[in-house]
């Protein structure tokens, strides 16, 4: 008998708590007396009320064609978009600038390539430059390091141990990129930001490991075996397999700890 009268004093509790923070939550929602006093216009706690429409977006064609496919994509700081696309499956629908820009292509036999594979766009004014990519950037991976520069890491070919940069404050800047620096391949892999700047470099095909890179283009690599990805690779390891359960992994960054879920 006690013991029940204990469970019914506990469940009494329990519900009176979780009522006491709902009630709460919902009073700082309304901008009560809970209210952040240092949040005046409802900014990250949301005490403004909701906006009501009924306009759903709608999409704008903002260039009809600049000429390079957008095989990766990043929004820069300084309000330039910059994408690229593969160097080895041959020309663009647009040519390098200025006319006669035809630097050798490593994937292509070395041969003189006038066609541009990467270009900023600025999506304020609708205008975009081409942009020196060499090195096959085709699924790398990549991030921002603090200071807002891009970088993208592997891809397949020349580019598959390639570490390449393109600087933000220097809006007529190419790429630079380093090869064969990279600890392992990383075709198919996925980079995850760390607090001071570097990036873990996670799995790629047949790449059962992952590295360190810092926002720098000097460093010493070091790969770190990690089994797991082995372990979970679907199909197994072979000749003409595709490792669709190990390509691009999901990373997932928090209290410091690095969660890599995968499906078997």
């Amino acid at each position: 008998m006690y013991s029940l009268f204990k469970t019914y004093v506990l469940l009494f509790l329990l519900q009176f708590f979780v009522f006491s923070g709902f009630a709460g939550r919902r009073d700082r929602l309304a901008g009560g007396a809970h209210r952040n006093k240092r949040v005046k216009d409802g900014g990250a706690d949301y005490t403004m009320p909701e906006i009501s429409t009924k306009f759903r977006g709608e999409w704008v064609l903002d260039n009809p064609n600049v000429g390079v496919g957008a095989m990766q994509l990043q929004l820069m700081p300084n309000d330039q978009v910059v994408w690229f696309d593969t160097t080895s499956l041959g020309p663009s629908a647009r040519k390098l600038d200025p006319p006669g820009n035809c630097p050798p292509n490593p994937d292509m036999n070395n041969k003189p390539d006038c066609f541009a594979h990467a270009l900023a766009y600025n999506w304020k004014t609708g205008t975009s430059r081409t942009i020196v990519l060499s090195g096959e950037p085709w699924c790398s991976s990549g991030n921002l390091w603090p200071n807002g520069n891009l970088v993208a890491t592997g891809g397949t070919f020349t580019g598959v141990k390639a570490v390449r940069m393109l600087p933000k404050d220097d809006l007529k800047a190419n790429f630079i990129e380093k090869r064969n620096v990279l600890a392992d391949y990383r075709w198919y892999a996925s980079n995850q930001v760390l607090e001071d700047g570097s990036a873990v470099l996670v799995g790629g095909r047949d790449a059962f490991s992952i590295e360190v890179v810092p926002p720098s283009l000097n460093f010493q690599p070091k790969k770190i075996d990690f089994p797991f990805l082995k372990e979970t690779c679907t199909p197994p390891q072979g000749a003409k397999q595709i490792h669709r359960e190990q390509l691009i992994p999901l990373c997932l960054l928090t209290s410091r700890r690095q969660y890599i879920p995968f499906r078997q």
